[in-house]
């Protein structure tokens, strides 16, 4: 199924799992995100990769998907909303008065970004780490005004990613491996 980011971002079933690696995307990771977001923006939709999702149940028998792969594009996704409506939660004055869609769209975001986010756990020093760093980035990155509403716009609406969601946690595993190390 192809998603925009929005839609990727409102499911909240979404997990990353207890054998994920650590979140390791650095601020050199988070410019080429947002260069691509600038450069492609005057494209009718820009696609970001491909997500391999494994659907399963969590010990309280409630539906998951577990991330396969695609962690830390979705990660950083999830901190540049979050950013984004830190930004413009703290910033009344800034909000776009002519982009009420882009209002409804975050305002929306606002309740399910960060319910996902708070429900994933991180064993890893290095991730917890990496996330707060990436966070204080992208903050730093919009409040100098270096992603405007219409790139904001563009990366909810028009940012896509391919998403695979498999029942067979072996499949899920052969599938990353197939897409990782032949392409």
């Amino acid at each position: 199924t192809i998603v925009t980011v929005k839609q990727l971002l409102s499911e909240g079933l979404l997990t990353i799992p207890e054998y994920q690696r650590p979140y390791k995307w650095n601020q050199h990771n988070i410019a080429s995100l947002f260069n691509d977001i600038k450069t492609q923006s005057d494209k009718p939709a820009y696609r970001l990769g491909t997500i391999v999702l494994h659907r399963s149940e969590n010990d309280e028998g409630n539906a998951v998907l577990n991330i396969v792969d695609g962690q830390q594009r979705t990660l950083t996704l999830i901190l540049t909303v979050m950013a984004i409506i830190k930004h413009y939660n703290l910033n009344e004055s800034t909000k776009s008065k002519e982009e009420p869609d882009i209002g409804n769209i975050l305002d929306n975001l606002a309740h399910s970004v960060p319910i996902l986010a708070e429900k994933q756990k991180f064993a890893s020093d290095i991730s917890v780490y990496n996330l707060h760093s990436n966070f204080q980035e992208i903050l730093r990155i919009i409040s100098r005004g270096e992603l405007s509403i219409e790139h904001i716009d563009f990366l909810l609406n028009k940012c896509e990613v391919v998403i695979f969601i498999l029942t067979d946690e072996s499949e899920a595993f052969q599938f990353f491996d197939s897409q990782n190390s032949r392409g």
